[in-house]
Order: structure tokens, then C-alpha cells, then sequence
């Protein structure tokens, strides 16, 4: 029996779905993956030479692969004064038990010390919020800051997070060696994440329909990629991949939350997959003992 030879890139789809299970609103290309259907052209609208598609989860095909051969300057990141991040609470005082994580990383090379970029969204019921409104969130959950190291809206901004320099929380438990990226949305219109009790899950339900889901433009996957290329020449990164599949390495049973997200929901993993093969990263499943074990 043959193997799918891309199985490996696609790991939350099963080899016999069409059109990645979306038959209505997208069309299979030779069985590779899923793509948006794109409307014929009128007479007074022949189709151009090189078309630029529009804005959907396969935005990293507008990416030509020769753009990472050449060095990559720092992009434009939002400082957290921009922004106007709040100062970080390291009080030792806790909500609900949880010990806040703001500690020194044990290292000053940061290029020794990352070898990992995990991709998130915000999530079911956050559509295209601002990174204030995620720290907020987060402060209140008891975290002594912003989750992440960068977050990127659907304009292309990227904002500065959570330092380098500090122990990273955007992954359950102590775990060392991740950059955590957020998306700004919710890339799950599947609604995976909407788990627990089941009346809360109803009420949940009916919020996300009448919100809807963010869509990821071309500028945010344009953004993500440039941040990526960076991070990679800086910092040499090894593995790629959504917070789920992190999770699963790492014997996580749930995010912090306790809420068991397909995080960054199943377009976010569409551009991730992309990314991985474009700088040809390692899956996080293929993790070794060492890494998953570093400076513990």
C-alpha cells in the first residue's frame, strides 16, 4: 500500500478529504490541497499574466520561493511603548493558583537558546482584537504580561510582545526554546475549540456565529513571512508548527485554559504547513529528547 507523500505537511487532515472537507466554497488542486475558487473573467476583464490571488489561506503561494535566498533585514516591528503596552505585573500574587512566568531566560544567546516557532491565534470569539486587548485579557488570567513575543494583525502590523529576554508562557509548562507568534483572529471555522460544558459550549456556539471568523489576508501572511525569515537568519530556527501540534509533543493536555484549542485553528495550520515547507523546517513531531528537554 503507498503512502501519502505529503501526509507529513498536512497532519490534521486525513488523506481522503476533498478540497480540505470545504467541497462548496473551495476547489482541490490535483489533490495537493485546498484552494479558493476563482471567478471567470469577463470580456472586459481578461485574465492577466501573472493574476495575484486574492486574499484566502493559501496567501503564502503569492510568495516567490527565491525571496528567502537573499538576507533578511528586521521588519518594521511596533515597539511596546507604540502600542502602548502596559508595564508587566510581577507581583508574586496569583489568580487561581497559577504561578506567574516572567523569569530571565537562563542564557544570554538567544541564538544558542531558540529553536522553535510556535504559530497561535487568538482564538474563538477574539476577531482581529488589538494586541491591547489580548494583554489585558492575559493580565487578568493571572500572566505577569502579553503571552507572546510578536503578535501581526490583518494589516501587516507586527507588534512587539513579550521580551526575548524573558521566559516565554504562550506554551503550558516550562518549557524552553519556543518563539511564539500570534495571530490576530480566530482561523478556526470549524469551531474545534468550542469544548467544555456543553450549555457553555451552546452559548459559545451561538457567539461565534453571530461574530463569524477573521480572515487571513495576504498583508498578515506577508508579515508573518518576513518575521519568520528574520527570526530564522537570527536565531536558526530548527522546528515549525501550530500550538497544537507543540501541545501534542510536549504532553500537554490543554492550553492553560484548560480549553483543548485546534490552535491556530485549520486555516491558521493551512499557512503554517506552507511556511514549513517554503524554509523547509523540521515538524515538531520530529523533535528530539534533547530539545524537548532543553536547559531543564
Amino acid at each position: 500500500m503507498s503512502v501519502d507523500p505529503l501526509a507529513s505537511e498536512y497532519p490534521f487532515y486525513t488523506p481522503y478529504n476533498y478540497a480540505g472537507n470545504k467541497p462548496i466554497s473551495k476547489i482541490d488542486l490535483d489533490g495537493l490541497q485546498e484552494a479558493d475558487k476563482e471567478p471567470a473573467p469577463t470580456p472586459e476583464q481578461p485574465t492577466p499574466s501573472n493574476t495575484t490571488p486574492s486574499s484566502n489561506t493559501n496567501s503564502t503561494n503569492n510568495i516567490k520561493q527565491n525571496q528567502i535566498q537573499s538576507p533578511s533585514e528586521e521588519p518594521k516591528i511596533i515597539s511596546r511603548s507604540e502600542w502602548g503596552a502596559k508595564t508587566p505585573n510581577t507581583s508574586p500574587t496569583t489568580v487561581g493558583g497559577k504561578p506567574k512566568t516572567y523569569a530571565d531566560i537562563p542564557t544570554n544567546n538567544l541564538s544558542f537558546y531558540y529553536h522553535s516557532i510556535v504559530i497561535h491565534h487568538t482564538g474563538n470569539l477574539n476577531n482581529n482584537p488589538t494586541p491591547n486587548k489580548i494583554q489585558n485579557e492575559q493580565m487578568k488570567e493571572s500572566y505577569a504580561d502579553v503571552a507572546y513575543h510578536f503578535l501581526i494583525d490583518k494589516d501587516g502590523n507586527i507588534y512587539e510582545g513579550r521580551p526575548l529576554d524573558k521566559m516565554q508562557a504562550h506554551v503550558a509548562g516550562e518549557h524552553h526554546g519556543l518563539i511564539g507568534i500570534a495571530l490576530l483572529g480566530d482561523f478556526d471555522s470549524t469551531n474545534e475549540g468550542l469544548t467544555g460544558n456543553p450549555f457553555i459550549k451552546i452559548l459559545k456556539q451561538a457567539a461565534e456565529y453571530a461574530l463569524g471568523d477573521s480572515k487571513i489576508s495576504d498583508k498578515m501572511v506577508e508579515a508573518l513571512f518576513n518575521l519568520v525569515q528574520y527570526l530564522n537568519q537570527e536565531y536558526g530556527i530548527k522546528y515549525f508548527g501550530g500550538h497544537k501540534e507543540f501541545q501534542e509533543v510536549l504532553n500537554i493536555e490543554g492550553i492553560e485554559k484548560g480549553d483543548n484549542r485546534f490552535c491556530p485553528g485549520f486555516e491558521g495550520m493551512d499557512i503554517v504547513s506552507d511556511l514549513r515547507r517554503t524554509f523547509k523546517f523540521a515538524l515538531p513531531s520530529t523533535m528530539t529528547n534533547t530539545d524537548k528537554n532543553w536547559f531543564k
